[in-house]
């Protein structure tokens, strides 16, 4: 993720299908997202989608932090997908 970052914050170049290329598309700055502090409080979360709910739940999770957890496992699964 840091690297997709890192390209479009020097170069300006955006991989289609990554979540840093829909953070953009949704008119959000990524380093404002970076250093926020607090992302629950943005008014972007509010949204309902179908792929956005089931990683922010899973995200939010203590477990997520564990590579052999499902969380992450399954977190990885759909950023994969997509």
């Amino acid at each position: 993720m840091c690297i997709f970052i890192d390209l479009f914050l020097t170069q300006n170049f955006l991989i289609l299908g990554t979540l840093v290329n829909r953070i953009v598309h949704m008119s959000i700055s990524p380093a404002r997202l970076i250093f926020s502090g607090c992302t629950n409080s943005s008014q972007y979360l509010h949204t309902v989608d179908e792929l956005i709910d089931p990683l922010r739940f899973m995200l939010d999770n203590d477990n997520y932090i564990k590579p052999w957890s499902s969380e992450y496992l399954l977190v990885k699964l759909l950023t994969k997908s997509s």
